[in-house]
């Protein structure tokens, strides 16, 4: 019977909707949270996440001293006040591990190398669920309920004591699923009781039905962040087929090295090439492959990024399908306070024969 249940539950989380890759530019599944926290010490405060994939989530701690750090592709970086720094993989891990709801709901795009396991020993009780390999080391178990809900996470992160997570108070959420307004952490003898005042999933397009993760947390004054986030705005920009931003994105001159032939480009022709490329075709996916690669020279005013996109979309006209994987060198420049798309080289990975 504990087999049985653990091959429903497994199947129950595969039905969502995730995303066939972590970093999709176009589609992701998104929530957002908010939630006003009491400790079993008696200390208050209130914590909001927001979460579109395992590389692009942020966690905002609001006390005295607003905290917020958050995962954005390769890099982890954090602000209290008006200090900023990039972080490391303390960091990422403590991001998603406040990831609670995605971590019970999209704990397959999470979670790696994830088998079935039974009579695992939680309150007294032994339980069925799903274990795998937690993002940057450690181990995360998520265990059902006899009525086929998530019913706890159970965390052992490299360097920390065991935590766990108990949800409770399951609504209806606007016509959806049902989720839980209510949870305790459990670590290190201490308790932090979660009551939640938002818990909104969003699982349709970048810009339409889903959050835009650049508009929900403002960007750092950290130069490689931005010019990671001007890669992810250029994806965007195809999502969306929006010639305009990509034309706002890109510096007024540039260089570009494509197919064999090398051309400059302006703002102008930019924003004409992208209007006529978004005529004939409707971008439906835009996924990091890899994390893309940031350099930046010392004058820090230049510098590029290395990427390894796959795009996916419709021809408007035959209605065909497309796939197609690229890896490219953009070059950046950083203009009145801004980093700008100044040209690339890019290649076309070429089908088998």
């Amino acid at each position: 019977m504990k087999l049985l249940i653990t091959v429903v539950f497994g199947a129950l989380l595969a039905a969502l909707p995730i995303s066939a890759f972590a970093n999709n530019a176009c589609k992701a599944p998104a929530i957002i949270t908010a939630a006003d926290v009491t400790t079993s010490d008696g200390s208050e405060y209130r914590v909001e996440t927001y979460y579109r994939s395992p590389k692009e989530a942020a966690t905002r701690f609001i006390t005295d001293a607003t905290t917020t750090m958050a995962v954005e592709g390769a890099f982890a970086w954090s602000r209290q006040g008006a200090t900023e720094s990039l972080a490391g993989d303390n960091e990422k891990r403590f991001v998603i591990g406040h990831q609670f709801h995605a971590l019970a709901f999209y704990f397959e795009q999470i979670a790696k190398d994830i088998a079935g396991v039974t009579d695992v020993s939680f309150g007294g009780q032994d339980y069925v669920g799903l274990q795998g390999t937690y993002p940057n080391e450690g181990t995360i178990t998520l265990l059902e309920s006899t009525d086929n809900r998530p019913y706890a996470l159970i965390l052992n992160l490299p360097e920390e004591s065991e935590i766990t997570v108990a949800f409770d108070d399951w609504r209806a959420a606007a016509g959806k699923k049902e989720l839980p307004y209510a949870l305790t952490v459990t670590h290190e003898g201490r308790e932090f009781y979660y009551r939640y005042s938002d818990v909104s999933f969003f699982e349709g397009d970048v810009g339409k039905d889903a959050i835009d993760f650049h508009e929900a947390i403002t960007a750092p004054g950290i130069d490689e962040i931005n010019i990671h986030r001007l890669h992810r705005a250029l994806m965007t920009a195809h999502c969306r087929g929006d010639a305009e931003m990509m034309a706002r994105l890109t510096a007024p001159t540039g260089i570009v090295a494509s197919r064999g032939e090398i051309f400059e480009t302006t703002r102008e022709q930019t924003l004409s090439r992208f209007a006529s490329v978004f005529s004939r075709v409707d971008y439906t996916g835009y996924h990091d492959l890899k994390d893309p690669l940031v350099e930046l020279a010392n004058s820090r005013d230049i510098g590029w990024i290395v990427v390894n996109p796959l795009a996916e979309g419709r021809e408007n006209e035959s209605g065909e399908l497309f796939s197609t994987q690229w890896a490219w060198v953009m070059l950046v420049r950083k203009l009145d306070g801004v980093w700008l798309n100044a040209g690339n080289a890019s290649n076309l990975k070429q089908p088998p024969e």
